[in-house]
């Protein structure tokens, strides 16, 4: 069995990324913060999946744009503020 603190250590060099643009305390990545002692998250603006998709449909689509059609964690200021506050 690994020792906390080994378990901790180890956490503590791991950086995720998710999905949710809001969060609850039943959230995955809230349950993985506490329990593994994660180093960071990693937030995106945009799915690149579908930002390809989309930049398909139309060749001229800025990133500001995609990202009003394709949002990934971060939305708005204001929604990112309080996504990181859950954070």
């Amino acid at each position: 069995m690994i020792r906390q603190d080994t378990k901790e250590m180890i956490g503590q060099m791991i950086m995720i990324g998710f999905r949710e643009a809001g969060l609850t305390a039943t959230s995955p990545i809230i349950r993985s913060l506490k329990e593994f002692s994660l180093g960071g998250v990693i937030l995106y603006n945009i799915r690149l999946k579908d930002y390809l998709e989309a930049k398909k449909k139309n060749p001229d689509l800025t990133r500001e744009e995609a990202a009003r059609l394709c949002p990934k964690n971060i939305i708005s200021p204001d929604q990112l503020k309080r996504l990181t506050a859950s954070l």
